[in-house]
């Protein structure tokens, strides 16, 4: 063990954890979380003391990700993996550095099981999850993470248990001997750590590149540690194209309501936050106003058109409804009917 409180007190580890670390972390606590939780399992004390780099190479992500090893805290553990000892991010982890970017006010992510009573509502609503937690719950079906956004939104990603071990079969680490890994010992955080990663996918992108680069750390570093292989997505999934923010700095110099309005409706809710965040220093303050603004006016349109086109159309009034498509574009014809 004094070999190991040797490793962790070394001039250029302290150094480099310090020079990489946050403001808020010292690394004398983090020293102090290490030694309890290397002293509390035998076998990762001992791949520490025979891979003295793997455990530098732990603490300096430690720093890098912003994730405390405080016990506590739950948010991160050191793991033997391969060999070596390795920095595993929790789910809860993973929550508090998108919290940290101030993408999101809050995440949390829940086991669902067969008798429980559980609704989606859709991606941007909560869902409805009602428990026992008294009586059998029953088998585990699926999990879902639900976060909120600083606009009142709500981003949910669901998905199935068969989904999830399906991206644990993936794991090299896994096939190779699944009775030595946390999925066999800590399956539900595994479940709600594979959800959360992909929920965050979905999260909007905040100004504070610090903290965007440790989550996106964090993310990474779980996926190589299980040695999953990843099949192709879409990364870029809520980012908007330039035709969509030329589109809607537009509607901002038009000051067009209804078309604020309609075009938020149609677009993803990732694609939504982005733009509504994408506006330079100084301004963006001043230009969320104005969007704030015009959706609530173009609610308003919104709900009058549709109200005068169901009485026309229940009225029968065909040069009524041409006198109202006049005044509209296809487009905001064409949403309005389909509210009806």
């Amino acid at each position: 063990m004094s070999e190991v409180a040797e490793i962790l007190q070394g001039t250029e580890l302290v150094s480099r954890f310090t020079e990489v670390a946050p403001p808020w972390m010292v690394y004398k606590a983090e020293y102090g979380f290490a030694l309890q939780q290397l002293k509390s399992n035998d076998y990762t004390m001992k791949v520490a003391q025979n891979n003295p780099n793997s455990l530098l190479a732990a603490m300096t992500n430690v720093a890098a990700c912003g994730l405390s090893l405080n016990p506590a805290r739950k948010e991160a553990y050191l793991v033997p993996r391969k060999g070596g000892v390795c920095l595993d991010p929790s789910y809860m982890g993973l929550v508090k550095l998108a919290t940290d970017t101030g993408s999101i006010l809050w995440a949390q992510s829940k086991l669902v099981y067969e008798n429980d009573t559980y609704q989606v509502n859709g991606v941007d609503e909560k869902p409805l999850h009602q428990t026992n937690p008294f009586g059998d719950r029953g088998k585990l079906i699926g999990v879902y993470c639900v976060a909120k956004t600083h606009d009142g939104s709500y981003l949910t990603e669901n998905m199935s248990i068969e989904d999830v071990y399906a991206i644990r079969n993936r794991s090299e680490a896994y096939k190779s001997n699944p009775n030595k890994t946390p999925w066999a010992t800590d399956e539900g955080e595994m479940v709600r750590k594979t959800v959360t990663k992909k929920a965050s996918k979905m999260w909007p992108r905040s100004d504070n590149h610090d903290a965007e680069r440790r989550l996106a750390n964090a993310v990474q570093m779980s996926y190589d540690n299980e040695e999953v292989k990843l099949t192709t997505s879409n990364p870029q999934l809520n980012d908007y194209t330039d035709q969509q923010k030329d589109f809607y700095n537009q509607l901002i110099s038009d000051s067009d309501a209804l078309g604020m309005y309609i075009f938020q409706c149609t677009i993803a809710q990732g694609v939504k936050s982005n733009l509504y965040h994408s506006f330079v220093d100084g301004t963006k303050g001043k230009f969320q106003r104005i969007v704030d603004d015009l959706y609530s006016q173009g609610f308003d349109k919104f709900t009058e058109y549709l109200n005068l086109f169901a009485q026309a159309q229940e009225s029968g009034d065909s040069d009524a409804m041409l006198e109202l498509e006049a005044e509209l574009t296809e487009t905001e014809i064409e949403f309005i009917r389909s509210k009806i």
